[in-house]
Order: structure tokens, then C-alpha cells, then sequence
């Protein structure tokens, strides 16, 4: 067994640790694990391969190398798009056609979203990680070598589908390694990185455009993407865990056993048995008011800041008249935003759930709820910068000013709504994002469709101004969940088996 002296924020390392407080309190025969005065939550196992005992500095790597990931995930969906003119040289290809290469690989990856949680419970996330990442960068080449737009387009939607892996999976790895206090900045770190692909892609593609040629976006997304495989297959180890292993008193965890094509970690069962079940189960979170609300969020914030992002790339050149590497130099006020956005969204909420803890001895999820009060105000504030600003032709910082609040905005939202579920949860968060994932994608297409004939028939100030109103009106979700959200949380367990709460280390049944 592991000395529980020797476990320090749920981490058993070989190396000597720092002293962890226990509590006399006993909890089914157990003595509940405690660190500078904080319940630990989950409480974690005595078994090495369980993910809440890996050392921290394997965790520090799993967080980086999937962050990475999820980063090329989101660049690969606009990464094209300063493209454009060049696209529409070399096809011939109009711009609402030219849509299509944004607006296919984004239902592409909702669609992605509702494959890869029930594959991942069924095989484990590694093997998920590495089949994912080698089809993406293969795929990529193909996108890089098209001869015809159809071609292009075509590559462009399958290699989105893999590349959704990371965002699907990504919230779920979070909860299976970090504790509930320090949840929020691990997820806040992994949303920043996906919503900075956002806002960098342009950045990268404008400039391997202007430098390279119209292919040279693909070419970087298939260099990068070929990376992020030997980075999964060295750093990320299996986190899906289920009790169900077998280990030894005094049993330490090796450097090969992170290497391991495991369904669970240290060869326990995989999550779900039933492969039928596995691409069934997520479908049972659908009708939760929970869920459902939440989704009506995030949704409408995600579809609104592609909206915002994929406008940019035409409305810069034509009513500012910027060149290609101006337009790319416009993704650092969206960067910024999403850094100051992990500030407030992630350490700050963490800071919170720390003191509740220490203070109060509880945490209820919905507590995490009020910091959505500020994306109230910044984000549509930040629409109708934009729109106004790129109307009537103000000063080009406006619009740029416009666009780092709605990126701050994008991310606390993200960062909340994620960990929340996560909270809400637990062991089946996974399964409940798949709803949040592929709607809120499949919502973002839909909205995005609309850019160009939007903005040409009713101008910049007037579908902005539209966007800033719906965005608004659809923080009402996150109202009701504040105010009835642990109401709500206990008529779905009394509902849905689905809902009840699972333990650390439970599969799904």
C-alpha cells in the first residue's frame, strides 16, 4: 500500500512529499485525505496507476501536450481563412463558396465530438489520442496537395473529424487527474489553448500565406500535427481509470507503464463494456435540463465569436484596408483577451473554490456560476464594437478592442460551463459534453453560414447589433442555473439513472 503520508494533493511519487494533514473522521472505513487544510475531492485511491497519484510533473506534461492538441484542433478550423483572396484566385471559388472550408470542418467537428468520447470509453483515450492525431496530419497532407477546390474542401471536413478528439475528450482527462480545487485553472489552461487556436490561426495562416503561398497553412497544420503524435505518445498516459486493476502492496508505477495501450489505467476494465452502450449513453444526457441549459450558453457564445472571427478576415482588407499581414497582426487583441480571460475565468475561480472549502467545508457547482455575470457585459459590448466600429469606419483599434472583450468573454464562459459540468458530473462529465460539444459546434455552422450574406444585405452595426442582442438574452440559461441549478441537479437524479452522482474510478453502467 502507499503511505498516505506520502500523498500530496492526491500524488504518489517515489519521491519524498510534503506532509498531508489527515482527518480523524473515518468515511466507509477510510481516513479521508486532506492537503493544507483542504478535503481532497475526489478523494484518491491507494492505487499507483490511479491518475489523481501521478507525479505532478507527469500531470504538468499530460495538461501541456493536450492543450497542444486541442490548440491545433480549433487553429485547423480558420486557419484558411486569410486565404481567401489567394483561394479565390486559384479556384475561382466565390466567397460565399469559399465559406465551405470553414463551414464543413465545422460540422465535421461536431460530428467528431459524438465519435470520439464513446471510442475513447470503449478503447481508452491514448489509443483515441494516437489514431486521431495520425489521421489528422495524414489528411492534412491531402488538404496540402488538392488540385481542385472540391478536393480541398473535402480534406478539410475529414481532417476536422479527427481533430475534434482533444476538445471532446479534453474536459474529462481534466477531472480524471486534477482535484475539484485545483480543477478550474487545468481546465482554465486547456480552454485558453483551444480558444487561442481561434485567435491565432489567423495570425499563423495570414503570415504562412503571405510568405509561402495559399498552401502553406495545411503544410504548418501537417508539421505541427505529426508533432503533437510523438508528444502523445511519449507524455500522455492513459487517464481513464476504473478500480477494476489489479495492484500489489508496495507496487510503484513505472515509465512504461505511461507508454501502455491500456482500455484503463494500470489494465482495469475499459469504461464502458458494451460498444453498443459506449455510442448510446451519451445520447441519455440529451433531455437534462442541466445539460440543455448550459449548452444554450455556450452555444450561442462560441457561434458568436466564429461569427466575429470569420468576418474579420474580409471586413479588415475591405473597410480598413489592411494587407494580408495586417490582418494577421489583428490576432493578437483576441490572444490577449483569451490570457486575461484564464486569469479571471480559471485562478481566480479556483482561488474561490479553494477559500469555500476551507471556509465552509462545501462546494456546491453552482457557486462557480456568478463569474458569468461579467460575460454579460463584455460580451455583447464587444459585438457591437466590432460591428459598429467596422460600419461607419472608426479608428481600426476599436474593432480590435471589440474583439479582445468577446474573447475574454469566449473564454471565462468556456472555462465555467466546462468545469461546472465537470463538477456537476464527475466520472460521467465526459459523456455529458458530448451533447454540449457537438451542438455547440453544429450551432457555430449554422450561424457562420450566414456571415457573408448577413454582413453584405444588412451591414456590420445591424448583425452585430442582432448578435449582441441574442447573446444577451441567452445568459438567462445561466440565471436559472444559478438560481435553481441544485433544485434541478436533484429532480434529474431522481429521473435519470444517468444522473447519479458516480465515484472516482466507477465505469458507466
Amino acid at each position: 500500500m502507499l503511505d498516505a503520508k506520502k500523498v500530496e494533493a492526491g500524488i504518489a511519487e517515489s519521491e519524498p512529499q510534503e506532509h498531508v494533514e489527515q482527518c480523524l473522521a473515518e468515511d466507509n472505513g477510510r481516513t479521508l485525505k486532506y492537503r493544507n487544510g483542504i478535503l481532497l475531492d475526489p478523494q484518491p485511491s491507494e492505487d499507483p496507476h490511479d491518475p489523481l497519484n501521478f507525479p505532478l510533473w507527469q500531470k504538468a506534461c499530460l495538461l501541456a501536450i493536450l492543450s497542444y492538441w486541442a490548440f491545433l484542433g480549433t487553429t485547423n478550423l480558420i486557419i484558411v481563412g486569410p486565404s481567401f483572396f489567394e483561394l479565390n484566385q486559384h479556384y475561382g471559388a466565390s466567397f460565399t463558396e469559399l465559406s465551405y472550408t470553414i463551414n464543413g470542418p465545422l460540422v465535421a467537428y461536431g460530428a467528431g465530438c459524438l465519435f470520439w468520447v464513446p471510442f475513447s470509453n470503449i478503447y481508452g483515450l491514448r489509443v483515441c489520442f494516437l489514431v486521431s492525431s495520425l489521421c489528422a496530419a495524414s489528411i492534412s497532407i491531402w488538404a496540402a496537395l488538392a488540385s481542385t477546390f472540391g478536393e480541398f474542401v473535402a480534406a478539410r471536413v475529414l481532417a476536422a473529424f479527427f481533430y475534434a478528439a482533444p476538445e471532446a475528450i479534453g474536459p474529462q482527462v481534466v477531472a480524471d487527474v486534477f482535484f475539484l480545487h485545483q480543477r478550474a485553472t487545468a481546465t482554465g489552461a486547456f480552454t485558453v489553448f483551444q480558444f487561442l487556436g481561434f485567435s491565432l490561426a489567423g495570425l499563423i495562416g495570414g503570415f504562412a500565406t503571405l510568405n509561402l503561398g495559399w498552401r502553406a497553412p495545411s503544410y504548418v497544420m501537417v508539421y505541427t500535427t505529426f508533432g503533437a503524435f510523438v508528444g502523445i505518445f511519449f507524455l500522455m498516459p492513459e487517464t481513464t481509470y476504473t478500480r477494476s486493476g489489479r495492484f500489489e502492496v508496495g507496487e510503484k508505477r513505472r515509465i512504461v507503464d505511461g507508454l501502455r495501450l491500456w482500455h484503463a489505467s494500470g489494465g482495469g476494465d475499459p469504461k464502458v463494456k458494451s460498444k453498443i452502450a459506449a455510442f448510446t449513453y451519451p445520447w441519455y444526457y440529451l433531455p437534462h435540463p442541466i445539460v440543455l441549459l448550459a449548452t444554450a450558453y455556450f452555444s450561442i457564445f462560441l457561434a458568436t465569436n466564429d461569427y466575429m472571427l470569420t468576418t474579420n478576415s474580409v471586413s479588415y482588407p475591405l473597410e480598413f484596408g489592411f494587407n494580408l499581414s495586417d490582418v494577421a497582426l489583428t490576432s493578437i487583441a483576441p490572444s490577449l483577451g483569451n490570457i486575461f480571460g484564464i486569469i479571471y475565468g480559471g485562478l481566480a475561480n479556483d482561488k474561490f473554490v479553494e477559500w469555500r472549502m476551507k471556509s465552509k467545508g462545501d462546494f456546491q457547482p453552482e457557486l462557480r456560476l456568478p463569474m458569468l455575470l461579467l460575460t454579460a457585459i463584455v460580451g455583447p459590448a464587444g459585438l457591437i464594437m466590432f460591428g459598429c466600429a467596422t460600419e461607419y469606419h472608426a479608428h481600426w483599434v476599436v474593432p480590435l478592442i471589440g474583439e479582445f472583450l468577446m474573447a475574454f468573454g469566449s473564454i471565462v464562459a468556456g472555462n465555467v460551463v466546462y468545469t461546472y459540468i465537470a463538477d456537476t458530473y464527475l466520472e460521467r462529465a465526459d459523456t455529458a459534453l458530448v451533447m454540449l460539444n457537438g451542438l455547440k459546434n453544429l450551432s457555430a455552422f449554422g450561424l457562420v453560414y450566414a456571415v457573408t450574406p448577413w454582413n453584405t444585405y444588412s451591414g456590420y452595426a445591424i448583425s452585430f447589433g442582432g448578435l449582441a442582442v441574442i447573446l444577451f438574452a441567452f445568459h438567462l440559461p445561466v440565471a436559472i442555473l444559478w438560481w435553481k441549478g441544485a433544485a434541478i441537479r436533484q429532480w434529474q437524479r431522481v429521473k435519470w439513472h444517468s444522473a447519479t452522482v458516480a465515484v472516482h474510478g466507477e465505469g458507466l453502467k
